[in-house]
């Protein structure tokens, strides 16, 4: 083969790839799907959707104090959640609550509290926590205030307090025996402080931990799950994960 018709062939190839190198990576950013698990404050919230497209919402699993299954969206989009309606031409999706995730989130939770309707429509409160290690990393310990009243806790060695629904990162810090403690009270309405609570992750390499305030008058009695008590009470859930090689399910979960 001609030295010239090599060269001009080499330069033919060259120009049809280059303009696939991008087309391909803004390929992959569309695919970039972000996982989001719902929970829901005090009831199961149900008759819900998630936007995951302009005309596409999927139902979703909002139980109380526990996270029901994850549902997937385009990375990037924000967490719109709808309400069926009917409307003169038929039933559409409505608007109840909505929270941005930064663009380059792929894990996240997200948290619901029902406020006053508007009308014939629900509305809440929608808070999101992104999960990627980058933002919550392996070593720390994430505190979250699910309660409508302030909260002081101890952790580790740390003394604090957080709003009605504050969260915040600490570090692990944990003992010889790899364990994180939790003591935390809430002040309630008419200024009584709850009987203090003890709790604990174990933190061990490559894990974090979560910790949930919550105040509630279910009895949390599998037995029972309609149940109330009397008298509400402060409870936790501690949470240990393992992020290594790849994100994975909580291996524990309990209420104390």
């Amino acid at each position: 083969m001609p030295p010239a018709l090599s060269s001009l062939r080499i330069a033919v190839l060259l120009t049809a790839l280059l303009p696939a190198a991008p087309a391909a990576v803004h390929a992959a950013e569309q695919r970039a799907q972000t996982h989001v698990r719902f929970m829901a404050w005090e009831n199961e919230q149900t008759g819900l959707h998630l936007a995951v497209g302009p005309q596409t919402h999927v139902p979703l699993s909002v139980p109380a104090y526990e996270f029901g299954p994850p549902v997937s969206l385009p990375a990037g989009s924000p967490l719109r959640i709808t309400q069926l309606v009917d409307g003169p031409e038929g039933p559409r999706h409505e608007t109840v609550a909505e929270a941005s995730l930064p663009p380059d989130c792929r894990d996240a939770d997200a948290y619901l509290v029902r406020q006053a309707d508007q009308g014939p429509l629900r509305s809440y409160r929608l808070i999101a926590m992104p999960n990627d290690p980058a933002t919550f990393a392996p070593g720390q310990v994430r505190v979250f205030n699910f309660t409508p009243y302030p909260a002081a806790l101890r952790i580790g060695e740390e003394s604090t307090r957080l709003a009605p629904l504050e969260w915040r990162l600490f570090p692990g810090n944990p003992d010889r025996k790899h364990r994180v403690l939790l003591l935390a009270s809430l002040q309630t309405a008419d200024g009584v402080w709850t009987h203090p609570v003890r709790d604990m992750v174990t933190l061990r390499e490559n894990y974090r931990g979560t910790f949930t305030l919550m105040h509630t008058r279910r009895s949390l009695d599998p037995e029972a799950p309609d149940s109330l008590r009397d008298t509400p009470r402060m409870l936790t859930r501690g949470e240990s994960e393992y992020l290594h090689p790849s994100p994975a399910a909580p291996i524990a979960g309990k209420f104390r």
